[in-house]
């Protein structure tokens, strides 16, 4: 399966501001691909991060005081989502890079996955998404536990309601092996991820590719099977945590350190 095209993905009917596409500087491929668990199937999905005019970042340059009359301008992202591109089905997500900052600072599960997938789903890499990506380990603290486990409970609720998507490619999943083998798969890969986070303080997206895709193609014979797995896995989870040697929460002191570096570099000069 080939990679959408930037024409494809900056398309005028998408009608993004002209920022996210002249000053885009860190933009991959995620999801399943990333994981090394896509099919022919598959959705593309194409997620990254821009930085947009000064005055977006900066309110006093549109005029603004704090606290009075309208709010300043912002941007947080750019997204569009189940668009057909050349018979693929895709999502496009372009954040501000504050925002990706705050998110991954957050260790949001999506966001964080972004700054380590494999070298080859990099679309778009600038000298300000190297520094980034550079420093991705930066962004990595015990929060990870917390929020990889908020989103494994939301995938479970999913997997325990048969009829909550009801696309066509998920209903035949449920139809063929009695439940949404996509939502358990969600289920190990988090569960996975987060002890990777919480033993090494790196993540290799890849390195579960192989057991996902048996989980995808029903390795546990139903739903109950597949819960007792995640429940000893949180067992490990709790333990990893315990003996984890990092932070408690991510440095935002060292992040708006990197944040500062990166904004310098790509307006040319230092702020004041």
């Amino acid at each position: 399966m080939s990679y959408v095209k930037r024409a494809a993905r900056f398309d005028e009917k998408f009608n993004p501001p002209a920022f996210v596409v002249k000053q885009l500087q860190y933009e991959v491929v995620g999801g399943s691909t990333s994981y090394g668990i896509q099919s022919d199937s598959s959705d593309v999905d194409v997620y990254g991060f821009c930085i947009p005019p000064e005055y977006y970042l900066y309110p006093h340059l549109q005029g603004k005081i704090a606290g009075f009359g309208s709010a300043p301008k912002e941007f947080n992202q750019y997204q569009v989502h189940r668009v057909n591109v050349n018979n693929t089905q895709c999502d496009f997500g372009i954040y501000g890079i504050t925002r990706f900052f705050h998110l991954c600072m957050e260790n949001n599960p999506n966001m964080v996955d972004l700054l380590f997938v494999p070298e080859d789903c990099i679309l778009t890499m600038t000298q300000v998404g190297k520094l980034v990506r550079d420093n991705r380990k930066l962004f990595l603290s015990k929060q990870s536990y917390h929020t990889f486990r908020g989103y494994v409970h939301g995938q479970l609720n999913l997997l325990k309601k048969p009829h909550a998507n009801n696309s066509e490619k998920r209903q035949a999943l449920v139809k063929k092996y009695g439940y949404d083998t996509k939502y358990l798969s969600h289920v190990c890969r988090l569960a996975l991820e987060s002890l990777q986070i919480l033993r090494e303080g790196d993540l290799d997206l890849r390195r579960h590719g192989e057991f996902l895709t048996q989980v995808r193609n029903g390795y546990f014979k139903d739903i109950a099977e597949g819960l007792n797995w995640f429940n000893d896995s949180q067992l490990e989870m709790e333990e990893a945590y315990n003996q984890s040697t990092l932070p408690e929460r991510a440095s935002e002191e060292a992040l708006h350190e990197l944040l500062e570096e990166c904004l310098n570099l790509h307006y040319g000069r230092s702020r004041p």
